[in-house]
This record gives structure tokens, C-alpha cells and sequence, in this order.
């Protein structure tokens, strides 16, 4: 599917280069991005709804800081 979208001057730049020095074309590298991107938000959004859920349970009160930590360390190991 072709898409079109309109980014800055600087972002776009910047993607070239990102696709150049990993030897990708930018639409690999952008498709790449946005998978990434769209994977995180699920990913968040089902943390919120476990979170809902807790919250009808007695919960340790440091979950939210044990979640963004698992989150974090996600993005270490890519």
C-alpha cells in the first residue's frame, strides 16, 4: 500500500540518514517504525486495562513503577 504523509524537513533528514547507514529503504525503515510504534501503544493500552482490573484487587502500590520498569527494559533489549 502506498501511503503519503507530510514531516518535517529535519525528521526527514533524519530518516534518510537512519535508512543509509542501516542500508534500508526509507519505507522498510519507516514501516519499521511504525510497527514498533503501534506495538508499544498495545501494548500500554493492555498494561492500563491489567491495571483496571488490579484495581478491583488489593494491589502492591509500586505496580505503576513495576510496569514502566518492564516497559523500559523492553526497549534496552531492542
Amino acid at each position: 500500500m502506498r501511503l503519503s504523509v507530510s514531516i518535517s524537513e529535519r525528521l526527514g533528514k533524519t530518516v534518510k540518514n537512519v535508512a543509509e547507514n542501516e542500508k534500508k529503504s526509507v519505507s522498510s525503515l519507516t514501516t519499521e517504525a511504525l510497527l514498533y510504534y503501534l506495538q508499544e501503544k498495545k501494548k500500554k493500552k493492555l498494561g492500563y486495562q491489567l491495571l483496571a482490573l488490579a484495581g478491583k484487587s488489593k494491589v502492591d502500590k509500586d505496580i505503576y513503577k513495576f510496569l514502566e520498569k518492564s516497559r523500559m527494559d523492553d526497549h534496552d533489549r531492542a
